[in-house]
């Protein structure tokens, strides 16, 4: 049972899914609700802000699920299929942590790479469905696993939040690529130090709720690897650039990443 559901009345009220554009938990969630068969309402936070107000209440921001008077936040897929009565819903199993582990060493090679072949002027380019550069993307992927070994020690993870500024705002490519670097030096010193040999069975405190670190471990990785999938879409069809050893399909396989790229 998810750990933020408030209220009880969900007698014939609308489902209704708060998200924002560029969000990747966002379209993981409406993915998750389409494939639900039930109707929905889709609330586009950028464009309805005063919205947020119905989740101000229950603690929570987007992406999340409201029924009625509950409210569910939108990484808890399996309290969203109790919210919705999906009750055919049958979780996926993670991978292991080692097996997330190797994902994660591929994923975040592949953003090195990509980043190496970028220069000052490419990292200021805007994709059409996303108003974010491309700076801001790269800092935000190579941010994510930071905060998942933040967690490790304070047993609470803050969900991946905002990258470095101002890296993700005017940072140039050098910095950039500088910064990926290093975020690979510090995952593998904590990985040989202490990741290795742990069951990742610990409970921490989440946006959505009191999760084991082997699940703060997953959304780690596959956040990363949805941000440099959009990364390697960008450079490909927007920059024309024929990327270094691109990322296939079979080294995203078993992560819970949305299966489009962007909303």
């Amino acid at each position: 049972m998810s750990d933020i559901v408030v209220g009880n009345n969900v007698e014939a009220a609308v489902i209704e899914a708060y998200w924002m554009p560029g969000c990747t938990s966002c379209l993981r969630m409406k993915e998750f609700l389409e494939k639900s068969g039930k109707p929905w309402k889709s609330i586009n936070l950028a464009e309805e802000p005063t919205a947020i107000d119905k989740l101000k209440p229950f603690g929570v921001g987007a992406p999340a699920v409201a029924v009625g008077d509950r409210v569910v936040q939108g990484l808890d897929l399996v309290g969203i299929a109790e919210l919705i009565g999906w009750d055919e819903y049958d979780p996926p199993v993670m991978l292991t942590p080692a097996e997330l582990d190797a994902k994660y060493r591929i994923v975040l090679d592949g953003l090195i790479r990509f980043t190496g072949q970028l220069n000052d002027e490419t990292v200021a380019y805007r994709a059409q469905e996303n108003n974010r550069a491309i700076r801001f993307l790269v800092a935000h992927a190579g941010s994510i696993m930071r905060y998942g070994i933040d967690a490790y020690d304070l047993d609470a993870f803050d969900n991946g939040g905002s990258p470095p500024r101002p890296l993700a705002d005017e940072g140039n490519a050098a910095d950039l690529l500088t910064y990926v670097q290093e975020t690979k030096r510090l995952y593998t010193a904590w990985w040989d130090d202490w990741g290795f040999d742990d069951p990742f069975d610990r409970v921490l405190e989440t946006a959505w709720g009191h999760r084991t670190f082997h699940e703060v471990f997953e959304r780690c990785v596959w956040h990363t690897a949805q941000h440099t999938r959009q990364l390697q879409e960008w450079m490909q069809t927007g920059l024309a650039i024929e990327v270094d050893q691109p990322l296939t399909a079979d080294d995203f396989a078993g992560l819970p990443i949305p299966e489009r790229i962007m909303q």
